[in-house]
């Protein structure tokens, strides 16, 4: 059964989704804005580790590297903005080092995406026969976290995916590219702000 989330990223939005998220559905969250030894000490069986793949210093492939010599045998997902065939890549990386892959999470991603593989990993963690049903609640409710603001919005993709996760606050270049205070008030007032 999954107690614990190890979340590796640089972007702190995603550090802090996971973590209430994490809060949410009661499992311990230990989030890292870049990779540092302290992180191994924090690996356990019962650990699913988020792992952005593009970070500055060491990356998400040399952490899978570190991972497998460390022997880590708990789940790893991968997070990116990347294409598809990048995350594919790293994905069959892991697998060579037999890791245990979990997927990936494509930024920006649903949270309904992030609860599936966070059910998807504690199922795989019981007992083939065990009749004994989980604690934990992988439940939430999407008013608790709405309160987020979607950065970096550039597509009417992204923006109706957004949309799907009740955000109502956006911010990015499909409203305007970044302003200056006058410009800004200009802005609000050819809305009738």
């Amino acid at each position: 059964m999954i107690r614990n989330i190890v979340v590796i990223d640089d972007e702190i939005e995603y550090l802090n989704l996971i973590t209430e998220f994490s809060a949410i559905s009661s499992l311990h969250a230990a989030c890292f804005s870049e990779w540092s030894s302290e992180i191994l000490a924090q690996l356990k069986n019962d650990t699913l580790v988020f792992l952005d793949i593009n970070m500055p210093k060491k990356d998400g492939i040399d952490a899978l590297v570190v991972l497998s010599e460390y022997g880590y045998s708990g789940g790893i997902v991968l997070l990116s903005g990347a294409e598809e065939s990048v995350l594919t890549s790293v994905q069959k990386l892991g697998e060579s080092l037999n890791l245990n892959m979990f997927g990936s999470l494509p930024k920006p991603f649903s949270l309904q995406k992030l609860e599936s593989i966070i059910h998807r990993f504690s199922t795989s963690q019981q007992p083939a026969k065990s009749s004994q049903s989980s604690n934990t609640n992988l439940s939430f409710d999407l008013d608790k976290i709405k309160h987020y603001v979607a950065e970096g919005v550039e597509t009417i993709k992204q923006l109706n995916l957004i949309k799907e996760l009740n955000c109502n606050l956006v911010q990015g270049y499909i409203y305007s590219r970044p302003l200056l205070f006058p410009e800004f008030s200009d802005f609000l007032n050819s809305f009738n702000v």
